[in-house]
């Protein structure tokens, strides 16, 4: 029996797109932040109810995350993105009063309603900490830690460092820094 050209057998090749079915990358790590996967899955609902507003936000959120993970300081759990939502709704607040400057008002209710959206999730981040410390808690702990200060005389950089650093008082929890500079100012006297 002869074989002839066409009906010769040839050696197996992997096909890629037949090998991906079979290879999974596996990951045991979870989302880094609840509100994170949170988001993502909003962002699919505001596609299928075709909200094309909501949608626009929660983009632009997720873009500007992702491009804070291309920087030295990545957004990985819920205080960072409560950081970067708060300085998006700043800034939205600020562009909707220089349209309102501008006479602008359809633009400046958009920027509003982007804000309004962002701080939805700004509360729940919060409420999914426990909420952000309050101001006279925030300067108990700053007396007693410049109280217990031992290594001469404290620097409010350090008296800082050492509150929200990692063993600090308040550790993990949500600290509005401009107030904690406020409380730590006050309390050293400068």
């Amino acid at each position: 029996m002869s074989f002839s050209t066409s009906t010769r057998l040839r050696p197996a090749r992997l096909c890629f797109r037949c090998m991906r079915t079979f290879v999974r990358p596996s990951s045991t790590a979870a989302s880094p932040s609840p509100i994170l996967s949170r988001l993502r899955e909003d962002m699919k609902n505001a596609m299928r109810a075709k909200d094309s507003a909501r949608l626009a936000v929660i983009r632009s959120v997720l873009n500007d995350i992702t491009n804070a993970s291309k920087t030295a300081k990545p957004v990985a759990d819920d205080m960072l993105l409560r950081a970067l939502l708060l300085k998006r709704i700043n800034q939205s607040k600020d562009a909707a009063q220089q349209f309102r400057d501008a006479k602008r008002e359809d633009l400046a209710e958009k920027e509003d309603g982007s804000a309004s959206v962002m701080k939805n999730y700004v509360g729940e981040i919060e409420e999914a900490a426990g909420g952000v410390v309050a101001a006279d808690e925030l300067q108990r702990v700053v007396k007693e830690t410049i109280q217990s200060w031992q290594d001469g005389k404290p620097v409010m950089g350090k008296v800082m460092d050492k509150i929200t650093g990692p063993g600090g008082a308040l550790d993990g929890r949500m600290v509005e820094k401009g107030d904690l500079a406020k409380a730590v100012k006050e309390a050293l006297g400068n």
